[in-house]
């Protein structure tokens, strides 16, 4: 990360902070952190705007911090028609028709649908993890998935599996 290879970069904890705030997590910290890279005295215009910019930032980042819970990912309905998936789905039997144009192969539509149907192979694997006591411990058999960058819980039971197998917090915490 820029913050990392230069701590005194203004602009890479502004940026660090910009999307702290899109993803609705705690942001004020950066933002100061952005302030305090800037010069305290003899600031240039683009300087003053930019700590014109960052104190904006961090004012509300504070004010947010007083009044919300900083949730950093919103619930979806799994039953809405629009999430990306099934979009793409959709889109599919009609690409298929055009096909013949190299247009409509660049679609992100193939990789989303051919990411989901992969990704729910992976779920149907999960789901048909044993849990199978042993002396002094566990075992489990069957085949599972771990990719902790992308997680999408299908199944409350998928959930309390990870849990009973003490997983969760291996893929999550690490």
């Amino acid at each position: 990360m820029a913050t990392e290879i230069d701590p005194g970069y203004a602009k890479g904890w502004s940026r660090l902070a910009a999307s702290q705030d899109a993803l609705e997590m705690r942001s004020a910290e950066a933002w100061q952190k952005a302030l305090n890279a800037l010069p305290k005295t003899n600031l240039s215009p683009a300087e003053q705007r930019q700590k014109d910019q960052y104190g904006a930032g961090l004012n509300a980042a504070q004010t947010r911090g007083k009044t919300s819970n900083n949730r950093c990912l919103a619930p979806i309905n799994l039953d809405d028609g629009n999430l990306p998936w099934k979009i793409a789905t959709k889109m599919l039997p009609e690409l298929r028709k055009a096909a013949a144009g190299l247009e409509k192969l660049s679609s992100s539509a193939w990789v989303i649908s051919y990411a989901y149907d992969e990704f729910t192979k992976g779920v149907e694997c999960m789901n048909q993890l044993k849990l199978i006591p042993q002396p002094g411990g566990f075992c489990y058999h069957g085949n599972l998935m771990v990719n902790s960058s992308c997680f999408l819980w299908l199944a409350m039971s998928w959930c309390l599996t990870c849990i009973e197998l003490d997983v969760y917090d291996q893929w999550f915490d690490a």
